[in-house]
């Protein structure tokens, strides 16, 4: 974590750390604070320290400790979709939903319908005519 924010070093660590201005809260610093904190906020082996908000500082309101699959549903790359009444990831709507991500994805995403449409037509409602052509409204398409 602290090697990840310090300025210098790898392309990687400029680009995703440090050179975005993410930094540590300087009370982390001193170990036994950072391991208290650690600790009192669910510490296990199995998991890793994750930031809420990926722009966001390493630091005690901003940071939580989750498991990998968590972890990987927030990212910059993460797609956002409202689900339920909440923002979560599009991976975890659609997991929760049954559907195939990929098929989700290209719908919303790359051809940039509205989720809630594309969640409509894949459990049944009417089908949109051209899902890589927003644009085409006709079977003539």
């Amino acid at each position: 974590m602290r090697y990840r924010c310090r300025d210098g070093g790898d392309y990687w660590k400029q680009r995703g750390y440090a050179g975005r201005g993410i930094s540590v809260c300087p009370e982390w610093e001193a170990y036994r604070v950072f391991a208290a904190w650690a600790i009192a906020n669910g510490y296990a082996d199995a998991l890793s320290i994750d930031r809420r908000d990926n722009d966001g500082d390493y630091e005690p309101g901003n940071c939580r400790w989750i498991n990998n699959k968590v972890q990987t549903r927030n990212t910059r790359r993460t797609v956002w979709v409202e689900h339920g009444g909440a923002r979560v990831s599009l991976a975890e709507a659609v997991e929760e939903l049954g559907l195939e991500y990929h098929a989700v994805y290209n719908r919303h995403v790359r051809a940039g319908r509205a989720f809630a449409d594309v969640i409509d037509e894949m459990q049944g409602g009417p089908p949109i005519i051209d899902t890589l052509n927003p644009k085409c409204r006709s079977a003539a398409c």
